[in-house]
């Protein structure tokens, strides 16, 4: 047996084994980053989308304990208390909605509250987009099936928890590829 240890011992520090293992590690370290990548666009995607979710059921709440005979401008008082009240998804992760703008369904507007969302009525309408990530600002467009009145309604949202929910994503990955 002690014959053999220092043989073992060669093996371990000869020149190819280490730079075998440099490769190896190295190659793992490359998959694991290719992974991580749509790992953690997935990861906000799905952030985002709770977002998106609670905004709804927060609207549509709204809409339904509202009077049906209440006027626009009276309905958008009441969408103008929304923002200031943080909204809880995951864990630690809230979000605010700090403003949004209300329209008919033809493209008029009623009017806005809070910050001016850069989402247009006329660029959803037009490419189905109802998202747009702004640095921090989140805007969402609830369209008709998802709100069930003669309304449009953009929101604006404060996500800025959202990116020390991912960079905590990536340092959990990092260190079980570490370990």
């Amino acid at each position: 047996m002690s014959a053999r240890s220092p043989f073992f011992y060669k093996l371990q520090k000869s020149r190819l084994s280490s730079r075998i293992i440099f490769w190896i590690f190295a190659s793992i370290v490359t998959i694991e980053t290719i992974i991580l990548i749509p790992s953690v666009l997935r990861r906000e995607r799905e952030f985002l989308s709770q977002i998106k979710e609670v905004s709804v059921g927060k609207v549509y709440i709204t809409a339904r304990v509202t009077d049906r005979e209440m006027s626009d401008r009276a309905f958008l008082q009441e969408l103008s208390k929304l923002p200031g009240n943080s909204l809880h998804l995951i864990g630690k992760l809230e979000h605010k909605i700090v403003g949004g703008a209300l329209y008919y369904k033809n493209r008029t507007l009623i009017g806005t509250f809070g910050e001016k969302p850069e989402l247009r009525l006329s660029e959803v309408q037009q490419n189905y987009h109802t998202l747009l990530k702004t640095g921090n600002r989140y805007d969402v467009a609830l369209l008709d099936e998802e709100l069930p009145d003669r309304y449009v309604i953009i929101l604006r949202h404060d996500i800025a928890a959202v990116k020390p929910e991912l960079q905590a994503f990536i340092f959990r990955i990092a260190g079980l590829v570490a370990i």
